[in-house]
């Protein structure tokens, strides 16, 4: 396993006695206001990455679009959820760059490994993203980046440091002594070494070249897919899309559904009520993608959602002979979403078995699809069904066969 580049600094935001909300307008006030003079080669590079990444197409519209920082995920609720619980806060920026704040220091993720920053890139390429750092550094009052490691004994032990920025910066050199400020210093492994980063030494004059990086690539999918077997439901079944959801709204008695999914410039509209009749369009654009996302918030926006699904989950007993399990469960989940019912959430190994956790609308009909698969399957293993609490946690078996 690989020690992953860890790089904080200190910041000049006060996180005492401010809401979520407070500290979330003051950040992203100070996060939009900086100008990245390397803008062109962040942009180039990080774009570059996605060239072969044919399911990349949000990414770089996003890379190529978004001008201003906002909350990872943009989904507001959630993240206050993560800063009553870690009281810190992610932000998404330009170029797909995160950030975390929380009361002692700024958290920097690029991706690289720790060992790779220090002797494997070229002083030009990393100075690149040094400009990125001073600049972000320099709007919140600071003037250095620790380069701490993960998982690495002492580094990766002041990851959660409570302390202040000053603070983690003194236990450190105590730990591990006088710190190193210069590259041309290093010498060893940087095992027992502490690197702190004055930032203070790039040529801004001289940049990365560019040329190696382009061409762009766009946010288009492709479309080669024939639609006189995309038009039978058996072939689309057998897609494994990159993206899908499963919607319901109540009116009257009726469950009404909308199950849409994409993959790449096939976009998938599968529409019904529940233990009634459904229809399905196939649709092919470039734009497929987004034309799935703008559809999801017409959906939501109109009444659907997923406030009528519980948890449950498919239990298979691994240590009883069940050798077609996976084509079971597999036959179930397919099952599922295209009679409107429920969703796959998760899967998870268990030394003794497997289980297969969905989100279901419908109990009395799941069972039932559950029953017709095992026949359909001839499956002899042992299995359980169980309910679960909104939670996921806690279970209660609602079927056996063992």
């Amino acid at each position: 396993m690989g020690i992953d580049l860890v790089p904080v600094a200190g910041h000049n935001i006060s996180f005492e006695e401010k809401s979520f909300h407070q500290l979330v307008k003051e950040i992203k006030t100070n996060l939009d206001h900086i100008i990245f003079p390397n803008a062109r080669f962040l942009r180039t590079y990080t774009l570059s990455l996605y060239r072969d990444n044919k399911h990349a197409v949000r990414s770089i519209r996003s890379i190529k679009t978004n001008k201003e920082w906002t909350i990872h995920g943009n989904d507001h609720e959630l993240a206050e959820q993560y800063f009553e619980n870690e009281h810190a806060i992610d932000f998404n920026g330009p170029f797909d760059f995160i950030l975390t704040f929380d009361p002692c220091k700024i958290t920097f993720y690029f991706g690289y490994r720790y060992y790779d920053w220090f002797f494997q890139l070229s002083q030009t390429f990393r100075d690149e993203w040094r400009k990125y750092m001073y600049q972000v550094v320099r709007q919140f009052g600071g003037d250095r980046v620790i380069y701490l490691a993960d998982p690495h004994d002492p580094l990766s032990n002041y990851i959660d440091f409570t302390g202040n920025f000053k603070d983690m910066e003194t236990a450190l050199t105590r730990k591990l002594g006088k710190p190193i400020h210069r590259y041309e210093c290093i010498s060893g492994d940087m095992d027992e070494s502490l690197f702190i980063d004055l930032l203070d030494d790039m040529d801004w004059d001289y940049n990365e070249p560019i040329d190696q990086y382009l061409p762009e690539p766009d946010d288009t999918s492709s479309t080669d897919f024939d639609l006189s077997v995309y038009s039978k439901k058996s072939n689309l079944k057998k897609l494994d899309y990159q993206s899908k959801c499963l919607l319901h709204k109540k009116e009257g008695k009726d469950i009404h559904f909308y199950h849409i999914a994409n993959e790449l410039g096939l976009l998938l509209i599968h529409k019904g009520i529940v233990n009634g009749q459904d229809e399905y369009e196939v649709r092919l654009d470039k734009y497929a993608p987004f034309i799935y996302d703008e559809l999801e918030e017409e959906l939501i926006s109109k009444g659907y959602g997923t406030h009528m699904m519980d948890k449950y989950g498919v239990y298979i007993n691994l240590k009883v002979k069940s050798e077609n399990w996976n084509t079971f469960l597999e036959e179930y989940k397919s099952a599922l979403i295209w009679s409107g019912v429920g969703i796959i959430y998760s899967s998870i190994g268990y030394v003794k078995g497997v289980e297969y956790k969905f989100n279901i609308s419908d109990e009395k009909t799941a069972l039932k699809i559950l029953l017709d698969e095992i026949k359909n399957n001839s499956f002899r293993g042992q299995l359980k069904f169980i309910r679960y609490d909104k939670n996921g946690e806690t279970g209660t078996v609602i079927f056996s066969n063992s």
